[in-house]
Order: C-alpha cells, then sequence, then structure tokens
C-alpha cells in the first residue's frame, strides 16, 4: 500500500520469529519449572506455557491492531 510492506517477507518473518518464540517458550518453562517432580510438575508447565502465550497474544494483537490503524492489510 505504502510502497515499503513486503507481505510475503513479512509472513515469512513472523514465521522465524513465532518458532523462535515457541522454543523460547519450551525452554524457559523448562528451566522455570523443571525442578519440580511428581504430580505438580505438568501443571506447573501447562500454567508457565499458559502465561507465555497469553503474553505472546497479547503482543500480536497490538501488532496487528497498530498495523491496522496504519493501513497496512494482507
Amino acid at each position: 500500500m505504502y510502497g515499503f510492506f513486503n507481505i510475503a517477507q513479512d509472513k515469512q518473518r513472523l514465521k522465524t520469529a513465532q518458532l523462535a518464540w515457541i522454543d523460547f517458550r519450551i525452554k524457559d518453562c523448562d528451566f522455570q519449572t523443571g525442578w519440580e517432580t511428581g504430580t505438580i510438575g505438568p501443571p506447573m508447565s501447562i500454567g508457565c506455557e499458559t502465561s507465555h502465550t497469553e503474553d505472546r497474544r497479547k503482543v500480536l494483537e497490538e501488532r496487528l491492531k497498530s498495523e491496522r490503524e496504519f493501513g497496512y492489510s494482507n
């Protein structure tokens, strides 16, 4: 629209960022909850991943909102 957006490139960068973020989420939650053993470990890990995912969702929603306000659409 404005001559400087490259939708295909942006999609690839988002995919790359998401894959890196997923890796981060897994490793960070493993670090945060890896010391937990027994039956408490899995719920703590799920809680950690859920929290990270909710935070990421908010970041992506804000990014999308900003892009829409700016006039960027696919």
